[in-house]
């Protein structure tokens, strides 16, 4: 999932026009950027010390298990791979439950997001179409963005109210959405040349995090605040920054990092295997949830001490 969607943006940022992309990228760090370059006042900061945790779900024949949500409760979603294709998981106390979408046609469930009253949030194929979907109160419901020519819809995050956030695709690439109280809003980064917003986290306050593609060529992270967008630019590796969740205190999980008030955490420096590591899924203890590895990938928890 995740090297597909920064295939996907990198691919219709190529299509773009190159005119000027050095003036845009000004632009953006002037005027909407929180930009942290190593070596600077806000470099990587000394990590704290985790447990480290590898997701194996005990059933029979799972190939892999990836971790993508976490709660306050510590309950974490995900999904592995079997002969028959994605299941979805709840792993709460050390014991993991599948979770497979139950409307008709149902295939291949992922879950991606677990607020802190249960309610799961992911994605699963009927037809060969991709849906997102709700599990409320043991009641699976279909999330479909409602406009033309759309292709796949992930429900990719949920707060406590029941606000939820994803992706969408159509013939222009992706775009995020929100979805709260039965209605869809579509979200695009508005940056001039951006394209293939996704949106992937959002948090109580209603902060929305996630990734376009820029003029420039490279994938950004974004916050979005009140509908004020703020791109996040590291300097590693590459500005090829893709931001997937957002905490209640606000700290933000990435690829490859953990961005807090007091700077930027290396996921590379908590683990020696953390290899390739992305942090999905962050709550407000600082627990950590993701996928590691290369060249086979693996779902982790990190669990501060």
């Amino acid at each position: 999932m995740v090297e597909s969607v920064k295939e996907l943006a990198l691919a219709r940022v190529r299509k773009k026009s190159r005119t000027g992309p050095t003036l845009i990228l000004m632009a953006m760090i002037a005027t909407s950027t929180v930009h942290f370059q190593a070596g600077a006042q806000d470099a990587p900061h000394a990590p704290h010390h985790y447990r480290f945790v590898t997701l194996n779900a005990p059933f029979p024949g799972v190939t892999q298990t990836l971790g993508y949500g976490i709660n306050n409760l510590g309950v974490v979603v995900g999904n592995y791979n079997d002969a028959a294709g994605d299941h979805g998981f709840i792993l709460e106390r050390g014991a993991y439950t599948s979770i497979d979408v139950s409307l008709p046609g149902a295939q291949n469930t992922v879950a991606f997001g677990v607020n802190n009253r249960r309610h799961i949030v992911g994605s699963y194929t009927a037809g060969g179409v991709g849906h997102g979907f709700l599990l409320k109160d043991g009641v699976f419901t279909t999330l479909d963005f409602p406009a033309p020519g759309v292709t796949q819809t992930q429900a990719r995050g949920i707060d406590d109210p029941g606000r939820i956030v994803g992706v969408y695709y159509d013939a222009d690439g992706s775009h995020g959405f929100l979805f709260d109280r039965g209605v869809f809003t579509s979200i695009d980064v508005p940056f001039e040349d951006a394209c293939c917003t996704f949106a992937s986290g959002i948090n109580n306050d209603g902060k929305i995090v996630g990734a376009y593609g820029g003029g420039d060529g490279f994938i950004h992270a974004f916050v979005r605040d009140n509908r004020e967008f703020r791109t996040i630019d590291l300097s590693f590796p590459n500005n090829q920054a893709l931001a997937y969740a957002i905490s209640n205190r606000g700290e933000i999980g990435g690829t490859g990092f953990i961005l807090d008030h007091s700077g930027v955490t290396l996921l590379s420096a908590l683990s020696p295997d953390l290899v390739n590591a992305v942090a999905l899924g962050v709550n407000d203890w600082g627990e950590i949830v993701g996928i590691a590895g290369d060249p086979q990938e693996f779902g982790f928890l990190l669990v501060p001490e």
